[in-house]
């Protein structure tokens, strides 16, 4: 599935491509909310509940990309990508120690049930409820997408003699070593790490405070490291 020769520059491939989404429990989706006890819950939150997993299933369409981009250098939290951005965030020295690679992704629902969600709120047939829902069952089915996508592509890199380090993704935070504080990963670096995929027509788009469009669409980067055993000879990238 994965071309992890990258002499000739990074490569793209389709991770990810799904006719139908991930099923999310219904349990799992209502203690979310707050409903924990199954015999108590009113039985309109069931039958909202039930009509959003089923328009949720009906309207995502999972479609995951990834590229593998050498790092070019790494210090002082400054990851410089081969023929790439710069990316800063003070956690990348502990994060990708080691890594001779990186693995950027995105990931998405698509935009249907984006609309599916905002048909929900029209004032013709305004049903709050399952929007909720729907925007809850997106969430989970978003994360499940990205997990899988994650452990295939551990499962591929392992077969070779890499392994993966930890996800992460702009706008979220991570431990720093001694330090009570933790690193943020500004999400104005979205757009940035986006630019590698800027050859490519994604199905997504950054808005202006630099989220992204769909709403349920993840992106961010994973390093790649050989196992001592597998290491090729040469320096490291790390600077």
């Amino acid at each position: 599935m994965l071309n992890p020769d990258q002499n000739t520059g990074p490569s793209i491939d389709t991770l990810c491509q799904r006719a139908t989404a991930p099923r999310v429990d219904l349990a799992r989706m209502l203690r979310a909310h707050g409903y924990r006890q199954p015999d108590r819950i009113p039985k309109k939150v069931m039958a909202e509940a039930e009509r959003a997993r089923a328009n949720a299933e009906t309207y995502a369409e999972p479609q995951s990309f990834f590229r593998i981009v050498k790092i070019e250098s790494l210090s002082g939290g400054k990851l410089a990508l081969k023929d790439g951005p710069t990316l800063t965030c003070a956690a990348f020295d502990h994060c990708l120690n080691g890594c001779t690679e990186v693995c950027i992704f995105v990931t998405t629902l698509g935009d249907k049930l984006d609309g599916r969600i905002k048909a929900c709120m029209g004032e013709a047939d305004f049903q709050p409820l399952e929007a909720l829902f729907l925007g809850t069952f997106g969430w989970l089915m978003i994360e499940a997408v990205t997990r899988e996508m994650m452990r295939d592509f551990k499962r591929d890199m392992a077969a070779h003699g890499q392994s993966l380090t930890l996800r992460m993704g702009p706008g979220y935070s991570y431990r720093q070593p001694g330090r009570s504080e933790r690193a943020v990963w500004d999400l104005t670096e979205q757009a940035a790490l986006l630019s590698i995929f800027d050859d490519v027509d994604l199905p997504i788009k950054l808005t202006p405070g630099f989220s992204m469009k769909p709403t349920m669409t993840r992106s961010g980067l994973a390093g790649l490291k050989f196992n001592s055993a597998d290491r090729p000879a040469g320096p490291v990238t790390q600077a």
